[in-house]
């Protein structure tokens, strides 16, 4: 993608996540090929990317990530596919208030 000399600049994260996650204190089991944190399947491949789609209706959002794969479908391949709803009830919207703290205190 271009980066360069990035690679340098922080090999944690070049790292990934996979390669500390026992330090991290994730569950998982050592075998002869080193640690295997005990992660859903897709999260053990190697993630080069994250594609979040949002919108106010599931067919709003299927139709907006069938644009965006229609588009990308040379260039990448999907690991996992998760949806997520909003909380139901006197919980609608509560998940987005810590969303808007955290944008508040990175601007």
């Amino acid at each position: 993608m271009g980066f360069g000399d990035a690679k340098k600049l922080d090999e944690l994260f070049i790292g990934g996540q996979k390669a500390d996650s026992q330090d991290l204190g994730d569950a998982g089991k050592k075998t002869d090929k080193g640690f295997v944190p005990a992660w859903d399947t897709p999260f053990l491949t190697k993630i080069d990317g994250l594609i979040l789609v949002a919108g106010h209706t599931p067919v709003a959002v299927t139709q907006k990530l069938n644009l965006i794969l229609s588009k990308l479908k040379a260039y990448i391949d999907e690991a996992a596919h998760i949806r997520g709803d909003v909380r139901p009830g006197i919980y609608k919207g509560h998940e987005q208030y810590v969303y808007l703290i955290l944008l508040w205190w990175w601007w």
